[in-house]
């Protein structure tokens, strides 16, 4: 199971939002944002910081999301949907107490927080699919 310690979004000077950035107990960290297919991508992202394709640095911030995430991580489910032929489009991380929906909307990155909307799970880990895209 996925141990999350941190869930922040990646915002442009404008507020816009330009990804999503989990940190995992274990360490290590994933940013989902959306590529140039519109699909939705998880790349490995530093310890600290973005990844390199956010550029200038000093142009995008990290804004935390208000979680219930205690201090050593919460457990999370996950649940991918797919485009039919293929292709990411939404990753939702199932929390105890949240739940946060992250998807490609007509190339633009979406991120809520929502309840429950299907029982579709995989079990693989967000890690993996970063090491697997």
């Amino acid at each position: 199971m996925t141990v999350v310690t941190a869930v922040a979004v990646v915002e442009d000077r404008e507020g816009t939002a330009c990804g999503v950035r989990v940190v995992f107990r274990e360490g290590g960290a994933v940013v989902l944002t959306v590529w140039t297919d519109w699909s939705l991508v998880i790349t490995e992202a530093p310890a600290q910081g973005l990844p390199d394709y956010f550029w200038p640095p000093k142009e995008y911030a990290l804004r935390p999301l208000d979680l219930p995430i205690p201090a050593d991580g919460a457990p999370v489910a996950l649940v991918r949907r797919e485009r039919q032929p293929g292709g990411l489009y939404e990753v939702e991380l199932r929390g105890g107490g949240f739940t946060v929906v992250v998807g490609a909307r007509g190339g633009e990155l979406t991120v809520s927080r929502g309840q429950e909307r299907s029982n579709h799970q995989v079990n693989v880990e967000l890690r993996e699919w970063a090491t697997h895209w």
